[in-house]
């Protein structure tokens, strides 16, 4: 299937990864051979919003740029090349309607996987990573030197004393987060700070007679200072992400031939595509699903999968049936994840798909450090 180049490659990625997470716990390590795929297959993702302070200009004068921010948020997210943000499946039922029809429209039936005793139903139906994040930053200011808003130092102090006040200068500050969902252990952060300097001739927050209108921030100007901010910030995380961990779903349910993925179109998943599956051992603090989740580790790897499976039809927005091509004779478990093995269409086999590493944990370390080879 592979060259003997690729074999080498493949080989010697997995053996550094693999040195990594043993010999140093939580410390990374950094690889001449480059990351990267061909195509990018969007995470599947939950989301805790943006917090933000609002400004508070006296005299019942309150902008709320926790509001805004969030306002603008979701059509960024959606618009991710990095993130899908998905909603629980939580069974066949919940499923959207197209979605449920494209599984009807199979003429098959489906059962739940098979009982792993780390795993827990909560597993079947899960996002890859949850994200939130944190104005840092939102200063709004005039031609006078003026500013207000808020900072890294707290509150700005500008005193308004004209009956209009002309935006000439905004800056805005992010920080988003990735966690891993139920251990909630963080993955990596990102930042970006958007500056705009030219508002043509300015943009006067009175309106309708009111000195400072809390209205003024939902101004075109405004929003694409916001809109901008949010989208350099999710592409830094994702490639991040992208750079630290292999694309991964979860496996929904099963028959004797066919399994569901709760990964669709909206991800970049496509027709032809092959992926491999991994059953996973779960580590929590108690009863499964019902406490902390502490690690979770394949238990299988792309040599030796549990199963091998192709997406033969077109999928749906949020989930594809694929047909099992090659199997092991092992049970597809509970919490059971799926890989790339090789994408639609690749154009640089070399590199698409990233090579695995053997029994891999969760993530890749994220912290750079070289290791001698």
């Amino acid at each position: 299937m592979f060259n003997k180049s690729l074999m080498h490659k493949a080989g010697k990625t997995a053996l550094l990864i693999l040195s990594c997470s043993l010999f140093m716990g939580n410390e990374g390590c950094d690889s001449e051979e480059a990351i990267k795929r061909g195509r990018i297959l969007r995470k599947s993702s939950s989301s805790l919003g943006i917090s933000s302070s609002n400004i508070d200009l006296g005299d019942g004068i309150n902008i709320p740029v926790e509001d805004v921010i969030n306002g603008q948020y979701l059509t960024e997210l959606q618009d991710s090349e990095y993130f899908a943000s998905v909603d629980r499946l939580g069974g066949v039922q919940g499923l959207a309607a197209n979605n449920k029809n494209m599984i009807k429209n199979t003429g098959m039936n489906f059962r739940p996987l098979s009982a792993n005793n780390t795993a827990g139903e909560c597993t079947n139906d899960l996002e890859e990573v949850i994200l939130t994040g944190n104005a840092t930053d939102f200063e709004l200011g005039n031609e006078f030197g003026v500013s207000i808003g808020f900072g890294v130092g707290g509150v700005l102090g500008g005193i308004i004393d004209s009956a209009d006040f002309n935006i000439k200068k905004m800056t805005m500050g992010l920080d988003m987060h990735a966690y891993q969902p139920l251990s909630g252990t963080h993955l990596t952060s990102a930042h970006h700070t958007g500056v705009k300097t030219d508002f043509g001739g300015g943009l006067g927050l009175n309106i309708l007679g009111i000195k400072i209108s809390p209205r003024a921030v939902f101004r075109r100007p405004v929003v694409d200072v916001i809109r901008d901010t949010l989208s350099k910030t999710l592409k830094k995380l994702g490639a991040e992400l992208e750079a630290q961990e292999l694309w991964s779903a979860r496996v929904f349910e099963e028959n004797d031939s066919h399994i569901i993925i709760n990964a669709g179109s909206r991800h970049g998943l496509k027709k032809g595509d092959a992926l491999y599956v991994s059953n996973m051992k779960y580590f929590w603090d108690g009863q499964p699903c019902k406490s902390r989740l502490n690690k979770q580790l394949n238990t299988q790897d792309r040599d030796n999968p549990v199963a091998k499976v192709i997406i033969e039809t077109t999928p749906s927005s949020d989930v594809v049936v694929a047909r099992v091509f090659e199997e092991s004779g092992i049970d597809i478990q509970e919490g059971a994840r799926v890989y790339i093995l090789n994408l639609a269409g690749s154009q640089d086999p070399e590199t698409d798909p990233l090579p695995d590493a053997p029994n891999p944990e969760e993530y890749v370390p994220k912290k750079k450090q070289r290791v001698d080879r």
